[in-house]
Parts: C-alpha cells; structure tokens; sequence
C-alpha cells in the first residue's frame, strides 16, 4: 500500500523499525482511513487493493527497459523485472472494473509476447495475462455503461475500458468510452481546462487546502490525475482516426497540464486549485503519479497537415526545407520538444515513430523521395539503439518502411548501431505510396 507507515502508536519518532523525524504526526488521530490515510507497518504490507497493482507492474516493467535496452547497471537481469511484472498483473485478474494506468499490463503483455518468442515462461505468462484481460474486455463489451471503476461518480475506469477494446478489436465499444470522456474532458483555450478533466480530486484525503470545506460547493480542481490517466485512450483513440483533430488538441492539453503541476524545485502538484480565490497548485502531491503515468507513456511531438489550419506541430518545432511548399510534396523537419522525444507522429503517414532506446533529435519527412530520415541525438545509454515503426490507421499513405541500409529487426523494433561519441546516429527509410 505505501513505503511510509507509523509505528503501532502513532509516534512521530520511529517507524518501529528507523527513527525519523514524522512532521504530520499531529494528523494521525487514528490509523488508516480519513484524510490522513496513516498507516501502520501491517496495513503499508496489505495487498487486498487491485488499485495498487499498476504502480509496482510500471515500476518492474521500467525496470525491464533499462536493464534489456540500456547499458546502466541493474540489481537484476531483464528475465528478472519481467517475469515479475508479468506475476504481477495477474493479480488484477479478470476485475469488472477499470483501473487507474492498467494501460501498463497492455505494455507488459507486448513484451512478454515479444520475448516469449525465445522464452516458453514468457509465452506462457503471456497467455494468461491476454486470457484475463479478454474476460474484462467482453464484460465491458455487454454493459450498457461500461465505465465502472471505484466509484459510481469516477471517471477512472474508462482508461482500461478503451484500451483493451481496442486491444481487442472491439472499437464500437471503444467509441462509445471515447465519447463518455468527451462529456467532461474538453477543448478550450485556457490551459487549465483544455484537457483539464475537472474533478473534486480526491482533495478530502490528498489535498491540502480544502478551500471549499462545509460550504456545500464542490472543488475545483484543473490538472487532477483524471487529466492524464483520461487522455490515454483519447490519445491512441486519434492515432488511429488522424481524422479527429480534436482528441488531439484536448491530450495536448492534458499532457503539457501534466508538466505544469510540477514546480521549478520539482515537487508535484495533486492538482491546481480553480476557485477565485485560490488560483494556485494544492501543495500536497496526492496521486499525482496516476497522472503522470499517461504523460510518460504518451507524450511525444505530433505533427499534423490541418485542412483549415495548415502545418501544425504540436510539442515540437517544425522547420520546413527552403525549397519546399506545403502539399502532398512537402519537405518538412521536425524538431522535438516535449518532455521526452522518444515518440514523433506524423499524421499525413498516420506513421507512430518511436525510440525504445534512444531519443529524437530530428525527424525529416520528404515525400518527394518518399524517404523518412531519422536523427537521434549523441551519446545515449543504450547498447543499441532501438527504433519502432507503427503504422496506426489505413486512412493515410505510406507502406512498406524500410531503412536503407538495412538494419536487424529485432523484437519488433530495428536495431541501429550507435554512432563515435559525440555524433548523432542516422536512419534513412524508403516507403511506397
């Protein structure tokens, strides 16, 4: 449940175990419950609560990435985080209810299924993780309202609801969740609201300032964790319609939000407080995290040829060549920005470029030679750079990517050999029409 518990009596000296100095004693009235959430050592060890399970699978399946991808030291083998994020998992079983970043069992059963192509532990583990996950999906699939997660009045569940049905090939299903978020996660030209999600926020027992305590008026909270976990589905939702511009606008917004609530001495915020007289970031972090899990996964520069608006590059910068005009033939390079740059979309390729190793310096699109060039910048961490092509929808152009020269297609992804030290690798792709 949490890496910080009390001791049986609730002192603000010892754990039981390590003395320290425990500030917010004084709100420890009682353990667990109420806004406090004080626990002791037996209720910090509980593992009752599926809620928990997508934290520590995201923190063995990250753990994974570095030790398979990069050249940093790990406590354990690859074989060892992924095999735990695999058992971890199953723990969520076959819940009727959607949980808050369970988007991360999807990123585990990709890698199982990719691994357990040499591993016949993996493959089996993958089986039963696909297995659960298609009982959930088809319960989803014959309920009227399938958006059920802790609470009757959350909007928590329907991450999973999406993702899975996609997952499944069930997008009626998926469309119909999409449209429940659309409800109350909108476009707007304040930051605050666009892709804002506002919500209570949990601020009875994360927040801080109850500012609107025994008035009978609910919170405003912009920014909450909703805002980042309900982006996920609109964001994949996009990719695989490039036609719906607005789902891309509102992730947008939730995920520069997601960047917002964290100060310059990076302490995050649950989420920022909209009453008049407030106007400023709760101080107590909360579940900022559940949040932050979908800017993680999804953040990346999208660029994107808007009938009305023209080029558009969102998170990034777009530099066109000198010689080039917009159209079908254009030129265009593009300069990531956001917080990652592992993950460029280019929506006139409906083409989903990825770095599982490495990051992004530039990407250049020249549809003339129908050639993509792929930059990426000097001296990473990995043993061998990793690039992932996914083509998301029919509805654009664009077959057949293939580098040039040729390049090892290693798990899904090719592998790219890295550069003398101080230079950047490059990758230049052909496809068809």
């Amino acid at each position: 449940m949490t890496m910080f518990y009390y001791a049986n009596d609730l002192n603000n000296n010892n754990s039981g175990h390590f003395s320290w100095n425990y500030t917010e004693a004084d709100k420890c009235h009682k353990p667990f419950g109420g806004p406090t959430w004080c626990m002791t050592e037996n209720m910090a060890n509980a593992t009752y609560r599926g809620f928990n399970v997508p934290h520590h699978t995201a923190s063995y399946w990250a753990m994974y990435h570095v030790a398979r991808h990069t050249n940093l030291t790990t406590r354990m083998p690859w074989q060892w985080y992924l095999e735990r994020a695999a058992k971890t998992t199953f723990k969520l079983g076959t819940s009727a209810v959607g949980f808050m970043d369970g988007t991360v069992a999807r990123e585990v059963l990709n890698a199982l299924v990719a691994e357990g192509a040499t591993n016949a532990t993996l493959a089996s583990y993958a089986d039963t993780l696909k297995a659960n996950m298609l009982v959930r999906q088809k319960h989803w699939a014959s309920t009227p309202y399938p958006y059920g997660s802790e609470f009757g009045f959350d909007t928590t569940g329907q991450e999973e609801v999406v993702i899975w049905n996609m997952f499944f090939g069930n997008m009626s299903v998926a469309k119909k969740t999409v449209d429940h978020i659309l409800s109350y996660m909108r476009s707007s030209a304040t930051w605050a609201y666009n892709g804002g999600s506002r919500s209570w926020g949990d601020i009875g027992n994360n927040g801080k300032y109850l500012v609107t305590f025994g008035t009978g008026v609910a919170d405003r909270g912009q920014m909450h964790y909703r805002s980042g976990l309900n982006m996920i589905p609109l964001i994949e939702w996009y990719r695989t319609d490039p036609d719906d511009l607005f789902l891309l606008e509102i992730s947008m917004g939730a995920i520069s939000g997601q960047m917002a609530n964290i100060d310059k001495d990076g302490a995050t915020s649950m989420m920022w407080h909209a009453s008049p007289h407030v106007m400023d970031f709760d101080p107590h972090s909360g579940d900022y995290g559940l949040g932050f899990f979908g800017n993680a996964l999804e953040s990346g520069s999208y660029y994107v040829e808007s009938p009305s608006l023209g080029p558009q590059c969102y998170l990034c910068d777009l530099k066109a060549a000198p010689s080039s005009s917009v159209g079908a033939k254009a030129t265009v390079e593009i300069l990531p920005r956001d917080g990652y740059r592992i993950n460029v979309f280019l929506e006139p390729l409906a083409l989903y470029v990825q770095a599982e190793c490495g990051t992004f310096s530039s990407v250049l699109l020249d549809r003339s030679s129908q050639t993509l060039t792929v930059k990426f910048a000097a001296d990473p961490i990995c043993n061998k750079i990793r690039l992932r092509l996914t083509k998301t929808s029919p509805k654009r152009p664009g077959t057949g990517f293939a580098p040039s020269p040729s390049l090892p297609l290693v798990r899904g992804a090719f592998e790219v050999p890295l550069a003398a030290a101080g230079t950047e690798a490059v990758v230049k792709l052909a496809y068809t029409s």
